[in-house]
């Protein structure tokens, strides 16, 4: 047979004839004590991971009892042994955001009203901006906590917003240079074009540009449909790039030149 492995705990006691010694079984205990342990050495390497904290706000007392978790507290640039109030808490946000977030937290409270908001947090790394999600714990037809996350989106609003300063400057350049750019993904045969491109076709920038080679070419001067077609197939099959002067037709049958 396999031997068990169980805990106990052992209580020694002396006595007139020597000692005395009691055991009790802990294995339940211990069991859940180490699922605990093991549970919380998870969700902290997640948080770690994923930028992201947790948080909870008791609200049966005033004050309202604030408890984070590690990472919460970083993300707002505080230590994790830091117990902050939730006025302090909210005072690390924007003050343009502070309104909101205290908005939003009565109405959690007095009508059990979730959300999840983008907000700005000022720490001593400048300005971050962080995702907060709330959930009411109702018991009774009453809120008694707000449970919730907050995660670090620094990195992507950063990405979004040089996305957005690159298209505006490429819109920018286009204008002042009458060029456009294209792409033809091979794989989904499907085709993407900047606002230069619909301009100098003459289409509304609305519109969906051409899916297919035969498409795109149908916008050449019949003259000129075979080198184009024989350009992009042999860029295509063979890695051959191309640079040539060809007649454009535009939506308004406008014949252009273009590079």
């Amino acid at each position: 047979y396999e031997p068990l492995e169980y805990w106990v705990r052992v209580t020694v006691y002396p006595s007139d004839e020597g000692i005395s010694i009691y055991s009790t079984d802990i294995t339940e205990r211990k069991e859940h004590e180490l699922e605990l342990e093991r549970t919380t050495q998870l969700l902290e390497q997640a948080q770690r991971l994923a930028d992201l904290g947790a948080w909870e706000l008791d609200v049966r007392e005033d004050p309202f009892d604030v408890w984070w978790s590690d990472e919460a507290a970083r993300i707002h640039g505080l230590a994790p042994t830091s117990e902050p109030t939730l006025e302090e808490i909210i005072d690390h946000h924007h003050p343009e955001d502070q309104p909101r977030i205290e908005r939003l937290v009565e109405e959690a409270i007095d009508e059990g009203d979730g959300f999840d908001l983008e907000t700005r947090l000022l720490t001593d790394k400048g300005t971050r901006w962080a995702r907060l999600v709330g959930e009411p714990v109702v018991e009774n037809g009453t809120t008694i906590a707000i449970r919730g996350a907050v995660q670090d989106v620094t990195q992507p609003r950063e990405r979004e917003r040089e996305l957005e300063r690159s298209r505006g400057l490429l819109r920018y350049t286009e204008q002042l240079a009458e060029t456009g750019g294209w792409e033809f993904d091979v794989d989904r045969e499907t085709q993407r074009w900047t606002e230069g491109t619909y301009a100098i076709h003459g289409l509304d920038p609305d519109s969906d540009p051409p899916q297919t080679l035969e498409e795109g070419v149908s916008f050449y001067h019949p003259e000129d449909r075979d080198e184009i077609r024989a350009a992009v197939e042999d860029c295509l099959a063979d890695g051959i790039p191309y640079e040539k002067e060809l007649r454009l037709i535009t939506e308004e049958n406008e014949r252009r030149w273009v590079r």
